[in-house]
């Protein structure tokens, strides 16, 4: 019992000294601490960082700047407090506020970060290569019933027998597709080939399985809203950057012989002229056939490898090889072609790119289709079902359309409207608030009745997931958690600083009045330019009064001939100018005293300004001063909180600290 003792203290004594290193390490991070709130070098450089722009590189700032924003930020984080303390967080007008925000943001926040952005990165990396692929198509409806599907696949399946056994792909897809263009010799997709594409330009069954087939190989069959498909990817490769081209196109303006001849004549004039130095764009002008085109000198702005080129005229364009190139001609199916590359686009990073890929994915269905398959994985997981028996007495009763239509109006009993039908997880919802979906919901009109009713309740589980995994937001992204507060923080702040400093300050006419004479001598007008205007929408009624002042009228007689006057809409007015302002009273400063401009355009009229000489440098009244004085003296308010506050809750900073901010971590052996 005696050893145990002594061994007892080693241990105690060991972790002490232990959790004491610790703490000591914990402290040479803290950079600033008010009352029981510690600020951490990490906290202050995550908060450094989101205050500088995107692009901005936080470790190349001084220790003067991150000592003057410590200093800030401390005082932003006493006001906080302050307004915590004084129960801010509980006024109505502010919870009002915050909700209002939260609803707001919270939904678009959570589909662009599990919709929208997956997305964007999925087509960012599709479009970096090009896939050139082959299919064949059996169409089937969206909706079509099991049997008639079965059948579909069925025949489908046979077809991928048939290549397994060694049949040609394109003899298959000429006989069996039922995509229009594989019996079109002259469309792309003849045979089944369709050419090469990149992301977002098939639809993302298709897409996914173009991308996920090794080259040389033959697909699994697949569905798309078109029907079912087997695909064949020939090859792959980089995408090359988008080209800017020009062209001249040659073609035949008839069917006969003498038709053909006459081009063949237009194209080798156009390829002389070409050959003697002529300017490319001038030859367009005056011997292209493509109407849209040759008025630009044949500019068909940038185009993209798998845009909407003729393959012909695609691969030439793509294969010359400096700006300035001219092409020998090409034929395509709409004549000849001579291509001139203007200019290569260069690379962008996925930064520079994110926006406009943001942009195309909203346009794409893929975006409606994602959200759909992210509300059935909420679904999945919270265990989302309909009660079946209410759907059944519904729709027994009356027709759908009828269930639909007094749902969605409320006019059914109280009792049905308070009824739960649909649950999610805990949650269970009832008829009252499908109606209330249901009386906005659009997106299955086409339906017949009965497929509609299901259609919208489907929606509505659609919705309600979305808005549980909303109403989890800030548990479960830290980020998002962080938005709300710092919006929770800011709005407190606004409203502390409204009632201690600027409405106070606005309202004390007594301290405003006192802080103008202490300080009097500082609020003085300059020495100003008096500019007189006159000023009408007419510009005949302005070059009149022009005239008028050119032949010396003085400026009280135009004033006394045309003010009374309400048939006519002049403005007279007298502006106080202490300098250069960049606008168009500084035209005056160029006149002499008396004299005038010409007929000047302002705004949505005409206008002619008289330099009417210097107004000297005197004293302001209180009321001129005025607004100096109220900002003045909200400094002075605002300086005298943020002293008390600092006292009341002992701030103590550690602003050399700051001079290990930013610095790279060291990794020790």
């Amino acid at each position: 019992m005696r050893l145990l003792v002594p061994l007892l203290l080693v241990i105690l004594l060991s972790a002490c000294a232990g959790l004491g290193s610790g703490r000591a390490d914990a402290d040479r991070d803290v950079v600033a601490i008010i009352g029981s709130e510690r600020i951490t070098l990490e906290d202050f450089e995550r908060q450094y960082s989101r205050s500088l722009p995107d692009s901005a590189d936080a470790s190349q700032d001084s220790l003067g700047a991150y000592q003057d924003f410590l200093q800030r930020y401390v005082d932003f984080r006493l006001k906080v407090r302050e307004a915590d303390s004084a129960g801010y967080d509980s006024r109505e007008d502010l919870i009002q506020e915050m909700s209002q925000y939260r609803g707001q943001l919270a939904r678009p926040y959570l589909l662009e970060r599990e919709v929208v952005e997956p997305l964007i990165q999925d087509l960012w990396d599709k479009k970096q290569e090009m896939v050139d692929v082959s299919h064949i198509l059996l169409r089937v409806d969206p909706d079509a019933a099991p049997n008639d599907t079965a059948r579909v696949y069925a025949r489908m399946v046979g077809l991928l027998d048939s290549l397994a056994s060694g049949a040609d792909f394109g003899d298959l897809a000429g006989t069996y597709s039922e995509d229009p263009s594989a019996k079109d010799a002259t469309r792309p997709g003849y045979r089944g080939r369709l050419g090469v594409y990149s992301g977002g330009r098939m639809v993302k069954p298709f897409e996914d399985r173009m991308y996920s087939t090794p080259v040389d190989s033959v697909s699994e069959i697949f569905r798309s809203q078109f029907g079912y498909h087997i695909l064949k990817v020939h090859d792959r490769r980089a995408k090359p950057t988008d080209r800017r081209v020009a062209h001249i196109m040659i073609q035949p303006r008839g069917q006969t012989p003498a038709d053909t001849l006459d081009a063949a004549a237009r194209l080798d004039s156009t390829l002389a002229m070409l050959r003697a130095g002529q300017d490319f764009a001038q030859v367009a002008q005056t011997m292209s056939d493509d109407r849209q085109s040759a008025p630009r000198g044949g500019d068909l702005d940038f185009v993209g490898f798998d845009g909407w080129l003729p393959p012909e005229m695609r691969d030439v364009a793509f294969a010359l090889e400096s700006e300035g190139n001219i092409s020998d001609p090409v034929q395509t199916r709409f004549g000849h072609h001579i291509v001139k590359l203007l200019a290569i686009r260069e690379p962008v990073s996925f930064e520079e790119a994110y926006e406009d890929l943001k942009s195309e994915v909203a346009r794409l269905p893929r975006a409606n289709q994602a959200e759909a398959e992210f509300a059935a994985q909420i679904r999945a997981r919270e265990g989302a079902r309909i009660d079946s028996s209410w759907v059944n007495e519904m729709l027994g009763q009356t027709s759908a359309d009828s269930v639909l239509f007094a749902i969605s109006n409320g006019t059914i009993g109280d009792d049905m409207l308070r009824r739960e039908v649909a649950f999610l997880g805990t949650n269970a919802y009832t008829v009252e608030e499908f109606g209330t979906f249901a009386s906005s919901y659009r997106g299955a009109r086409q339906l017949e009745p009965q497929r509609r009713f299901q259609a919208t309740l489907d929606a509505f589980l659609d919705d309600r997931a979305i808005e549980l995994e909303v109403s989890a937001l800030e548990a479960r992204d830290e980020n998002f958690r962080r938005t709300m507060q710092e919006f929770r923080d800011g709005l407190m702040l606004f409203r502390l600083m409204e009632d201690s400093v600027w409405t106070a300050a606005n309202q004390d006419s007594s301290a405003l009045m006192a802080h103008f004479e202490a300080n009097r001598d500082n609020y003085r007008f300059p020495d100003r330019t008096r500019i007189l205007g006159i000023a009408s929408s007419s510009d005949s009624l302005m070059q009149v009064i022009h005239g008028l002042l050119e032949a010396g009228t003085p400026y009280a007689a135009i004033l006394d001939a045309y003010q009374p006057d309400s048939t006519v809409s002049v403005r007279f007015d007298t502006t106080l100018v202490e300098g250069e302002t960049s606008s168009i009273y500084d035209r005056a400063f160029d006149q002499p005293v008396g004299g005038h401009t010409e007929v000047l355009t302002y705004s949505a009229g005409r206008i002619v300004l008289i330099n009417d000489g210097v107004e000297p440098s005197r004293p302001k009244t209180f009321r001129e001063a005025r607004a100096e004085v109220v900002s003045e003296y909200q400094t002075t308010l605002e300086e005298r909180l943020v002293a008390g506050l600092r006292n009341k809750y002992g701030v103590v900073t550690y602003p050399e600290r700051l001079s290990r901010a930013f610095a790279p971590a060291v990794v020790e052996e």
